[in-house]
Parts: C-alpha cells; sequence; structure tokens
C-alpha cells in the first residue's frame, strides 16, 4: 500500500521578518557608527576650528604677499627694463666718443708729427741764419760802453789777430744781455772759438773773465759760445740730463749740434731731435 507524501503548504506572503532582521541590524551598527565618528570632544572641535581658521588666514596671508610680490617683480622688470635701455643708449654713446677720440688722437699725432717737421725747417733755418755768429754773455753792461772796444779787448788777450772783415757788433737786449759777433764768415767765428778754448785750458785756475778784461769791481766767467737755436736748447737740456743720469760722460755744442759721449775715446753721437733722445735713454 502505498502513501503519499504530506501535502506541502505554500504561502503567497514571504516571511519578510526573517530576512530583514539581518539588515535592518547592519544599517543600525552603521549608524551607530557614524554618529560616533560625527559625535567629537569640544575641545577638539574647537582645536579643529582654529586650525582650520589659520589655515584660512595664512592662505590670504600668502596670497596677498604673492600678489605684492608679483606686483614688486614686475615694477623691478620694468625698472630692469629701462637699466638696460640707457645702458644699451650708453654702450652706443661710449662706442661713439671712443671713435671721436680715435679720430682726435690720429689729428693730434699727425700734427704733432708737422709741428715737428715745421720745428725742423724753422730750426734749419735758424742755424743758417746763425752759422758765422757768436755771443760773448757776462759783460756787464754800461750806459757809455763801446762794444767793439770790448771785443778788441778780448782779441788781444786772446792773441789773435783783429777783426779784419768787416763784421757787426751790438748787445743784444739790456742790462746784461750777451754781445753778439755777426761774421761774414765761418773761418772768424771758428779762430775766435778756438783761442777760447786754449786759452781756458791753459789757464784753468783763472780762465776768461771780466778782471782780466779791466772791469773794475765785477770778478765773473766770460763765456765765448756759439748761439743756440731755441730747438737746440731744448735738446741740449735733455742732453745734460742724459749725463746728470749717468748714461752718458760727455756733453757740448759744435757749430750748432748737440753731441753726447759715453766715455773718452769712443764716437760722439750727434743729437738732432728730442726723440733721439727718448731713445738714447732706453737703451
Amino acid at each position: 500500500m502505498q502513501r503519499s507524501p504530506p501535502p506541502v503548504k505554500f504561502s503567497s506572503q514571504p516571511d519578510l521578518s526573517s530576512e530583514m532582521e539581518p539588515q535592518e541590524q547592519k544599517c543600525y551598527r552603521n549608524v551607530n557608527t557614524r554618529e560616533n565618528i560625527r559625535k567629537k570632544n569640544p575641545e577638539e572641535q574647537q582645536k579643529e576650528d582654529f586650525k582650520e581658521d589659520l589655515l584660512k588666514e595664512i592662505k590670504e596671508m600668502m596670497t596677498a604677499e604673492i600678489a605684492i610680490i608679483r606686483e614688486q617683480n614686475s615694477k623691478i622688470l620694468e625698472s630692469n627694463a629701462e637699466i638696460k635701455s640707457q645702458l644699451e643708449l650708453n654702450a652706443a654713446n661710449y662706442e661713439k666718443n671712443c671713435n671721436r677720440v680715435t679720430i682726435i688722437e690720429t689729428k693730434h699725432e699727425v700734427a704733432i708729427e708737422r709741428i715737428n717737421q715745421l720745428e725742423t725747417q724753422i730750426d734749419v733755418l735758424q742755424k743758417q741764419f746763425l752759422k758765422n755768429t757768436i755771443e760773448v754773455r757776462n759783460i756787464p753792461h754800461s750806459n757809455n760802453e763801446d762794444v767793439h772796444n770790448i771785443v778788441a779787448n778780448i782779441y788781444k788777450t786772446l792773441e789773435i789777430p783783429q777783426i779784419k772783415d768787416y763784421a757787426t757788433i751790438f748787445r743784444r737786449g739790456r742790462n746784461n744781455g750777451p754781445i753778439v759777433i755777426e761774421y761774414q764768415d765761418s773761418k772768424s767765428k771758428e779762430t775766435l772759438l778756438k783761442a777760447t778754448r786754449k786759452y781756458n785750458s791753459e789757464n784753468k785756475d783763472k780762465p776768461l773773465g771780466t778782471d782780466i778784461l779791466g772791469f773794475v769791481g765785477v770778478s765773473s766767467r766770460i763765456y765765448i759760445s756759439e748761439p743756440l737755436t731755441p730747438l737746440t736748447k731744448k735738446i741740449l737740456a735733455a742732453a745734460r740730463e742724459l749725463v746728470k743720469n749717468g748714461l752718458f760722460k760727455f756733453c757740448w755744442a759744435s757749430r750748432g749740434n748737440v753731441l753726447l759721449r759715453k766715455q773718452e775715446g769712443q764716437a760722439a753721437i750727434v743729437v738732432k731731435s728730442l726723440s733721439q733722445i727718448k731713445d738714447l735713454a732706453s737703451e
């Protein structure tokens, strides 16, 4: 005999209470957790608020400072641009001025060279004019003097023949200016110069002087030499400095030229210009 299974009861409404219970418990736990998180200690909340306010204030301050720095940088950039522009202008002006100075220096060098050439030409003409002239210096001046008698007395003292050819004798300037003798030729001039050197060499203790010529109350050495041109005087003064500094031993003027000699027996050097003096000084 077969038994049929017990009948199964079906219901159209599910048992929601049993199914919802775990879900509700879960949501309830989550809500409790969030509430626990949100609920803070008042002191902690105050610290949090203070922190947020402080950060906000710092941010605002930094923003303001950055704005100020940007404005300052902008002004600095503008100032730098102006300075750069001014420097470029100054550089351009400096270059122009340098070019001008170079041109002026070149013109100056050309002018100096030209002046030296003209001085040399004038010096040559002056030497030609003075080639037969002698100067007698340190002769005392008197109102009623006779320069011809003075020169004749010099010739007599030096024991040389009196002037036979026509010669112009006069005193240049006033007071004790030199007595000038202008000969017709250079031979008469050389005769007087050689006689003067011979006399002074033989009478080193008492060279030719005013007392020997009979000037009363006056005793000074008399110098008889060739007149020098202004350029030659400059060269002679510069050459004497070389002797003073020990670079040369002898320095003298002869026939309108300046000569130097380093040692006794060596050849003499004729100095013709101031530039030559500089070259000799640098050797």
